[in-house]
């Protein structure tokens, strides 16, 4: 009984899509995803950054990077202007996080285009973050944490999952 339910709902679906075609399902766009970063740090690559490794976080599996400037950031860049929808983000250490703002974009300032979300609460911030306020057209997608010198900012990922429909 439930694989026969199971296939009606899969074929509903595909039915509904194929009536109403601008219906596009939300997918994870990361594979598509050229990364940049601050200059990290070369045994926490920023390529970890989409492997799929969601932890335990050991020394490798997330991407680590320092600013000594006052700002880290990462960027993914699609191929072309996306329909964003959702993106989650794995941090690695909660207070490396505090602070952290998403900008959406389609050109290769840091930053540059629209912050979408900045996390302004007291305390800091979950490991794991689900942001659904950047549903937006861009092409770059950027993770930008900035400390006032001398303190240092740090861009600790292990992982983002971007949603959306290029």
């Amino acid at each position: 009984m439930v694989r026969g339910v199971e296939a009606v709902s899969t074929l509903f679906w595909i039915v509904l899509l194929s009536i109403f075609p601008w219906i596009r399902m939300s997918i994870n766009l990361k594979k598509n995803l050229t990364l940049n970063a601050t200059p990290w740090n070369v045994n926490y690559p920023v390529a970890k950054i989409t492997d799929g490794y969601y932890g335990p976080f050991d020394t490798g599996s997330c991407m680590a990077a320092i600013a000594v400037n006052s700002a880290a950031w990462w960027q993914g860049t699609l191929p072309r202007k996306a329909r964003i929808q959702k993106i989650d983000i794995v941090f690695r250490i909660p207070d490396r996080a505090d602070g952290f703002a998403l900008w959406i974009s389609n050109d290769t300032g840091i930053p540059s285009g629209i912050k979408c979300y900045e996390d302004v609460d007291a305390g800091y911030p979950n490991l794991t973050q689900n942001i659904t306020s950047c549903n937006r057209t861009g092409q770059r997608v950027m993770i930008i944490i900035t400390r006032t010198p001398p303190k240092e900012a740090y861009m600790d990922v292990c992982e983002v999952d971007v949603y959306g429909n290029l």
